[in-house]
């Protein structure tokens, strides 16, 4: 508790000292009227379509910094329960939630997407929304792992009440982000036919999640809004600045992994990070573990 107590308010500080953004500046709070015209002309995401109606307005404002700083925290603390399947717990886990705060720091992006609205509501929040739609299958499949039993006598009306909260929530994460969404539908795909082999029994709120997610990534990638701003971006930039589900899928396998290759190529200085940091907190914990084991 004391070390996201240390986070939220060096995040808060980041948020309150760093000066707002010039697109985040003279932004009305337009409602719904204002969401439905980002929806067909500009942004299909829904964060961006609630930044437009109501949060933009309060972007230059101390109520987005204490607001955006919540959803950071949210974040991280979501994250962490996502890799590992559990809450925090010891002095280890705090180490890990430092370094994960460090590696996204690293990155170019972090004032963009972490202190400002326009970064934060499309990525931030988004994420956010997304990590937490991923928890309940990661704890599910953790259990089952886990070889722990997965039939635990509820309510029809206890499971109804998780199926819709759990659609509420994934048509939210879906409409949030194109790549994540579509990058989680496939996961979610190669998981049931996971299920189908070894013969899982998996829950209502399960199904409920995963066609809630594919309708609000459906509602998303098909938005007038999104294919306006690709046509924009094609005239400023040329036919080859972005490139749609369609036309990948017509590339040549050659071709794909091509266009993958650049696509991902900034992320290869991230890769000493990524392969040396999760290397030495392993490391550390076994040789916490055997310095126990010394002591006995």
């Amino acid at each position: 508790m004391l070390y996201f107590c240390v986070f939220s308010g060096f995040l808060l500080a980041l948020n309150a000292l760093f000066p707002t953004q010039s697109d985040d500046l003279g932004v009305a709070a337009e409602g719904l009227k204002g969401a439905w015209r980002s929806y067909m002309n500009w942004n299909g995401r829904i964060f961006e379509m609630l930044r437009v109606a109501y949060i933009g307005a309060i972007a230059p404002s101390a109520y987005f910094v204490i607001l955006n700083t919540f959803v950071a925290v949210a974040f991280i603390f979501g994250f962490f329960i996502f890799i590992f399947a559990r809450l925090p717990q010891s002095f280890d886990d705090v180490v890990i939630l430092s370094v994960l705060l460090l590696i996204v720091m690293y990155c170019s992006a972090f004032g963009s997407i972490f202190l400002w609205a326009v970064g934060s509501l499309n990525y931030l929040w988004a994420y956010c929304a997304l990590v937490y739609s991923f928890i309940p299958y990661r704890l599910f499949w953790a259990r089952y792992m886990a070889c722990e039993s997965l039939s635990k006598d509820s309510s029809i009306s206890k499971e109804l009440l998780k199926a819709l909260a759990l659609m509420l929530l994934c048509f939210i994460a879906g409409m949030g982000s194109e790549m994540v969404g579509i990058t989680a539908l496939v996961v979610h795909i190669g998981f049931f036919i996971y299920a189908l082999y070894k013969c899982v029994r998996l829950p209502l709120w399960y199904y409920v999640g995963f066609v809630a997610l594919g309708l609000g990534w459906l509602a998303l990638y098909l938005s007038p809004g999104h294919a306006a701003r690709i046509a924009v971006w094609w005239d400023l930039l040329g036919r080859n600045s972005i490139y749609t589900l369609g036309d990948i899928l017509s590339m040549s396998l050659g071709e794909q992994i091509t266009h993958l290759s650049k696509t991902y190529r900034a992320f290869f200085s991230l890769t000493p990070y990524m392969l040396c940091i999760p290397l030495a907190l392993v490391l550390f914990e076994r040789y916490r573990a055997g310095m126990k084991i010394y002591k006995i």
